[in-house]
């Protein structure tokens, strides 16, 4: 775990998902959590980006709605008009993606396999 850039708490979490078939997932909660403001707020839209926000919010939960960006980010190729339109910090996401990929270079690394639960 000393070789692997996160909070001892994410580390055990990332280094374990592979066990629990949910290592993407992992992945991207721990690069998203890395950065500050997914969402960006101008001022006087606060009503706005509470809207944009509820588009990927899920009841389970904080990190599950940080899933939800992430994917709609790569699934509409990274694309920075549509995160000006969904008040999404563009730069932190593409910051994330690059995390997120050395996290997946870093489970193999560790021959943890990278999959997904699905979700």
């Amino acid at each position: 775990m000393a070789e692997c850039p996160l909070s001892p708490s994410f580390a055990k979490m990332l280094l374990s998902s592979g066990q629990f078939g949910c290592s993407e997932e992992a992945i991207t909660v721990c690069a998203m959590t890395q950065i500050q403001n997914v969402f960006v707020t101008p001022s006087g839209k606060k009503k706005e980006m509470a809207k944009e926000m509820r588009k990927f919010s899920v009841l389970e939960g904080d990190h599950l709605t940080l899933v939800n960006v992430f994917k709609a980010f790569l699934q509409n190729g990274q694309n920075a008009k549509w995160c000006h339109q969904h008040l999404l910090n563009y730069k932190g996401l593409n910051r994330a993606v690059e995390i997120s990929n050395q996290l997946g270079r870093l489970l193999d690394k560790f021959k943890v396999k990278v999959v997904s639960c699905g979700g």
